[in-house]
């Protein structure tokens, strides 16, 4: 057990919320205050799986998503292994789900995961064009088709919020495809689109948000060579990501600006609430710019050598090593860089209603301190940097699990209980 911040709260260290609630044509607006509070967290760590020296189901590839259910256990998508592993509060093997193939139970592109309270694993297949939906017991239940024969704006990628109401919530990390324009040719999405998907005889998705893409400004790019090649959006830093969290209210929390903004929705999307920290994204420079390219040079080295891996619901096929090195370089030189680094540099929600911000820090690549906000919009106080990361998935009862590899990158999941003092 150890203190993610040593000391004892200051006596001062109570709730603060400046509320206005015509802040926004009849919205209210919670107003932060723009001075740090020191928070204490405390830290357990419960388990860790994962490992190449350890049993046979704990052998992960690649962890593409975690979730746990309402009684604490944790389910972890091994994508490249085309399946779901399932253990018990104390970490202990309860179930495996999914297999390679194309038939009932069975992945071709697990790329999504969402996981009911009551312990229903769904899986968005992009190989079966669809959910493949286990029962807590692990055994299949039925898969279900994606709606207009296949067509979808998103792909459901990583972890999929499970709304209240039954519904899945795209995560943050939902990947917009890339639309056909009237010529036939790809284009770039104008907005960035956040959808809902609930499961009948077929997948349906509701829009409920857009938000500005900075990406739609750019023209897609085309690199490669030796007869093999790629057409992509550019690869861009420093733009506001689109981040999502669930309250167990059912509202949803979304902030896609550069600025410290939360906006409170409805399930239908309209705008309840917003909570604002004032706090100015810093203007980006020329050595920002070249501390992130170096940084993507260097984790394309620190990961063994670049490698393209091309999977589609036909199979895998990779680039060779030399020319897959080239095609990132060249990409990497090309980078497209917003103006302003965003203050928010991450965001999850845990099942008490409680909103974990990640800021940016001072320099590119080193970690901020993390703000705790209640659903309410009251300041609970800030984690100094280095600390505390941002989750993967928070669990009941303050556990949370963190995607994990070690020097070899063998990946595990630490699940860790944290209690706010």
């Amino acid at each position: 057990m150890g203190f993610l911040r040593r000391g004892a709260p200051l006596p001062w260290a109570v709730p603060v919320l400046f509320l206005f609630p015509f802040g926004l044509g009849g919205q209210s607006v919670a107003e932060l205050p723009d001075r740090d509070r020191p928070l204490v967290v405390e830290t357990t760590e419960n388990f860790s799986v994962g490992s190449i020296s350890g049993a046979d189901w704990e052998s992960f590839s690649r962890v593409a998503g975690v979730a746990f259910d309402g009684q604490g256990n944790l389910y972890i998508l091994d994508a490249e292994n085309f399946r779901v592993v399932k253990v018990d509060p104390q970490g202990r093997f309860l179930a495996e789900m999914g297999r390679k193939g194309g038939g009932p139970g069975e992945f071709g592109m697990p790329m999504g995961l969402a996981v009911t309270p009551e312990g229903e694993v769904r899986v968005f297949d992009f190989g079966n064009q669809g959910f493949v939906v286990f029962h807590p017991n692990g055994k299949f239940k039925t898969t279900v088709p994606l709606g207009g024969g296949g067509e979808f704006e998103v792909i459901p990628t990583g972890t999929l919020f499970v709304h209240p109401d039954g519904r899945m919530v795209q995560s943050e990390d939902g990947r917009l495809s890339i639309r056909m324009g009237p010529d036939g040719e790809p284009e770039i999405p104008s907005t960035r689109a956040l959808y809902v998907f609930s499961l009948t005889d077929q997948v349906e998705s509701e829009l409920i948000y857009e938000g500005w893409n900075p990406v739609a400004q750019s023209r897609m790019e085309r690199t490669g060579g030796a007869g093999l090649s790629i057409q992509a959006p550019p690869m861009r830093a420093f733009d506001p990501a689109l981040r999502v969290g669930v309250l167990p209210t059912g509202e949803i929390a979304v902030a896609d600006s550069s600025t410290y903004e939360i906006k409170l929705l409805a399930a239908d999307g309209s705008h309840r609430r917003t909570i604002r920290r004032p706090l100015t994204p810093r203007p980006v420079t020329r050595r920002d710019q070249e501390m992130e390219r170096r940084r993507a040079l260097e984790r394309m080295e620190a990961s063994g050598g670049p490698t393209i891996v091309m999977q589609t619901s036909e199979g895998t096929s990779r680039m060779a090593s030399d020319q897959a090195r080239q095609m990132i370089e060249d990409r990497i030189n090309a980078m497209q860089f917003g103006t302003e680094i965003p203050v928010i540099s991450g965001m999850a929600v845990d099942r008490e209603g409680r909103i974990w911000l990640g800021r940016a820090g001072p320099r590119v690549g080193e970690a901020g301190p993390v703000d705790v906000i209640s659903g309410a919009g009251e300041y609970l106080g800030t984690i100094p940097p280095g600390e505390l990361e941002i989750p993967d998935a928070f669990g009941p009862g303050g556990v949370a699990a963190y995607i994990e590899s070690d020097e070899l990158d063998v990946p595990s999941v630490v699940v860790r209980r944290l209690q706010i003092r």
